[in-house]
C-alpha cells in the first residue's frame, strides 16, 4: 500500500523542528515526501500545523508503518515535542 498520513503538532515551532528532523538522513531510508499543511479538522479541532507524509514506494507494509511511527516517537520525544500520528492510507 502507499503510505499516507499526518503528524499533527500543538505549535507551529514544533512542526518546524519535526520537519528538520524528517529531512535528516536517518529518515531518508523510508522514502517519504512531506510538506506542511493545516491540520485536517477531522483529526484536530485546533487551528494547528501538520506535516503531510506520503511514501514514494507502493509496497509500504504495515510493519514499516509501525516502525516509522516508533522512530517518530523516539526522535521527537528526545526533542520534547508532542505530536499526534495519523495514518490515512487505505487498506489494500
Amino acid at each position: 500500500m502507499i503510505f499516507q498520513g499526518y503528524l499533527i503538532f500543538p505549535t507551529t515551532s514544533a512542526a518546524f523542528v519535526a520537519s528538520r528532523a524528517l529531512a535528516s538522513p536517518s529518515f531518508a531510508k523510508f522514502g517519504l515526501i512531506f510538506e506542511h499543511c493545516p491540520a485536517p479538522r477531522e483529526y484536530s479541532h485546533d487551528c494547528t500545523l501538520a506535516i503531510y507524509l506520503e511514501s514514494t514506494k507502493e509496497d509500504f507494509s504495515k510493519e514499516e508503518i509501525l516502525y516509522l511511527s516508533t522512530e517518530f516517537e523516539n526522535l521527537l520525544a528526545q526533542k520534547e515535542i508532542a505530536f499526534k500520528f495519523v495514518c490515512t492510507s487505505e487498506k489494500s
